[in-house]
């Protein structure tokens, strides 16, 4: 991804042509949408362009300000139209996330206006944390749980970071990667099985994403209780 095609995505994100989409997250079993995870999505001329050089903004000194804007919609959202949202809402962090104040605050009073309608935040931790981002992260970590929220690991299985190696770190759920979940010579690996046995261990949620038919049967028979995917459910639009 080139300068330019990030300071484009920049741009048209802080001239607001953005929105937030939805992909639902379903029972495995009964079908039913349990949650839903918020995708942002960028736009120039009316042409989706987020999946051109969206993955190293990540990186960028602006994207603070970025999520701190997505943040602050989806709190106004919230507030004015409750009955939207899903049991459990998914947001993703970055590392640089964790480092500002301002990032903390606003999902702590998401997190607590969840809370009094009975409903869950749910942080999903990027793949791009090493272990000593989980080292900075835990204080908060704790905090976010305290006032109601649940935290998981996303895309598991993209990188080498490992489920053995986070044990002092408070989980709640494990996101499979899409590469595992529509493979089952990667669902058969060892990888795989052992972290199956310690989420089992450790009493952690099992969801995948990604997932098709073929191997539905496979992760059922794993533990997984939750899917999300293109077979299930498609993202649509939410927050504009």
């Amino acid at each position: 991804m080139t300068k330019k095609s990030l300071d484009i995505f920049f741009e048209n994100f802080f001239l607001d042509k953005w929105y937030m989409s939805l992909q639902k997250i379903f029972d495995i079993n009964s079908q039913e949408i349990v949650g839903g995870e918020l995708l942002l999505r960028v736009f120039d001329n009316d042409i989706l362009a987020n999946s051109d050089y969206f993955p190293n903004a990540f990186y960028d000194s602006r994207f603070n300000e970025l999520t701190l804007c997505i943040l602050k919609r989806v709190k106004s959202f919230l507030v004015e139209h409750p009955e939207k949202f899903p049991d459990y809402l998914s947001i993703n962090i970055v590392p640089q996330n964790i480092k500002s104040d301002e990032i903390t605050s606003e999902l702590l009073v998401i997190t607590k206006i969840l809370k009094k309608i009975n409903k869950k935040l749910a942080i999903e931790i990027s793949e791009i944390f090493v272990k000593e981002d989980f080292k900075q992260f835990l204080p908060l970590a704790h905090q976010l749980r305290e006032a109601g929220a649940i935290i998981g690991l996303d895309d598991y299985g993209a990188t080498e970071i490992d489920i053995f190696e986070l044990e002092f770190f408070p989980l709640d759920f494990v996101k499979l990667d899409r590469s595992y979940s529509i493979n089952e010579k990667h669902l058969d690996s060892r990888f795989h099985k052992k972290m199956i046995k310690i989420a089992k261990d450790r009493g952690l949620m099992l969801i995948a994403e990604g997932v098709e038919n073929k191997t539905l049967n496979i992760l059922r028979s794993f533990g997984y209780k939750f899917v999300q995917g293109y077979i299930f459910h498609k993202p649509e639009k939410f927050i504009s």
